[in-house]
């Protein structure tokens, strides 16, 4: 705290990286430090997105592409082994399935309150599973100590 010679004015002193309360922005002053975003779009052309120039395939290298298609059509090159080409094919065409809009029916008497769990076979639950980790918690404290002595002995 420091005073001024002659005048009876305080000045504390202000910590560094922190702001006075005056010069926040205030809902009631009428600042004109507003941010408004300006939006401009810049026409572009289409081809110009595109930088790249598609590829110019001379008449003599789609003549040869398309005496090659012909060359290997001629030698059954172009067929599938009769393998892959299906020979049953009922079950596709008889599948409910396959149809767009197909809808599952639903399962016929199915009672949603018998299957739901009740607060005591939920608690007989969480029972068995406390009791189960009560038991893995026991067996871990019998033996840590025989394997942290083995372990020391079998370091030094």
């Amino acid at each position: 705290m420091a005073l001024a010679v002659g005048k009876t004015k305080v000045v504390e002193p202000q910590a560094t990286g922190t702001t006075s309360i005056s010069s926040l922005p205030n809902s009631n002053s009428t600042n004109a430090n507003k941010v408004v975003l300006e939006k401009r779009e810049i026409p572009t052309n289409a081809t110009q997105q595109n930088n790249i120039p598609p590829a110019q395939l001379s008449q003599d290298s789609i003549n040869q592409i398309v005496l090659g298609l012909q060359q290997a059509s001629k030698n059954n090159m172009t067929s599938l082994a009769s393998r892959d080409i299906p020979m049953n094919t009922e079950n596709i065409v008889r599948d409910e399935a396959v149809k767009p809009n197909y809808i599952p029916e639903a399962p016929a008497n199915r009672n949603y309150i018998e299957e739901d769990s009740t607060f005591d076979s939920l608690v007989r639950k969480n029972q068995k599973v406390q009791k189960e980790r009560d038991s893995l918690e026991s067996l871990y404290e019998e033996l840590q100590t025989p394997i942290f002595v083995l372990f020391l002995f079998f370091l030094f």
